[in-house]
């Protein structure tokens, strides 16, 4: 999981496959510190 600063905020970025077995990826936004981002 990266975690990567957007302004003032943190986001995520992950990659996971569905029950298909296809790739996806997942952001998700608006952590106030780093390590909250990377739990």
């Amino acid at each position: 999981m990266a975690a990567t600063r957007d302004g003032k905020m943190w986001c995520c970025q992950f990659y996971y496959k569905d029950w298909q077995g296809v790739s996806r990826k997942n952001n998700k936004r608006g952590f106030k510190t780093k390590s909250d981002a990377e739990q």
